[in-house]
This record gives C-alpha cells, structure tokens and sequence, in this order.
C-alpha cells in the first residue's frame, strides 16, 4: 500500500480510502465487516462514510468494526444533507453541524472522528 501525507498534518493516510456508502444496504453488516478486515490487511487506514449513509446505519457498521482498532484508522465522516427522520435538518449552519457530529459520534460510539 501506498500512503501520503495528509497536508501539513504529518499523518500518513494509504492512498486508498474505504468508502462505506453501502454499508448497511447493499453490503449488510456481516459483509461490511469482511470488507473492513479485508483493507486492513491490505494496508488500507482511511475510512469515509456519512451520517446519511443508509439512515445511519453505516456509522454504526463501522464503528463496530474498527471498534478494537481505531488507533489505526483516519476516520472521515460528513454532514450537510437532511436526514429523512430529522426536521430541519441539513445544511451547513453552526447549529445543524453541531448536532449532526454529535448524532455521528453517538452512532460511530467514538469520541471523536479524524476529518469532518
């Protein structure tokens, strides 16, 4: 695997990223497991996913699965859409973007994430 430094970060990222748009949908949790494992043994140690991804479902995946290896992981996840279930939701305002990494963090199970 390749990596390459994250700006001026000093954090080295593998050139590929895990993108989990599918976790929870077409890929169900088992499946998504698997294919956590599988990149990490490749090398792999960014992951990308989004509080939108099937309703959710997929920060809950992937907190699960790296659950017993953050350290290795550069987790990104995103905001800014509207949530289906969730009344004036999206956009990019201070307001809407504190709640929605508060709702990610809570369905990741992390205290934190790496890029937002």
């Amino acid at each position: 695997m390749k990596y390459r430094q994250l700006g001026q970060s000093g954090v080295e990222v593998s050139t590929l990223c895990l993108g989990a748009m599918m976790f929870g949908g077409a890929a169900d949790a088992a499946e998504s497991e698997r294919i956590v494992a599988t990149a990490r043994d490749g090398g792999v140690n960014f992951m990308d996913t989004a509080d939108v991804y099937t309703d959710g479902e997929s920060e809950r995946i992937v907190g699960r699965a790296i659950k017993g290896d953050r350290d290795h992981w550069l987790l990104a996840t995103k905001a800014g859409n509207a949530l289906e279930d969730v009344a004036d939701s999206g956009g990019l305002s201070r307001r809407w973007l504190s709640q929605a990494i508060d709702g990610s963090l809570t369905r990741l199970g992390f205290d934190y994430v790496d890029i937002y």
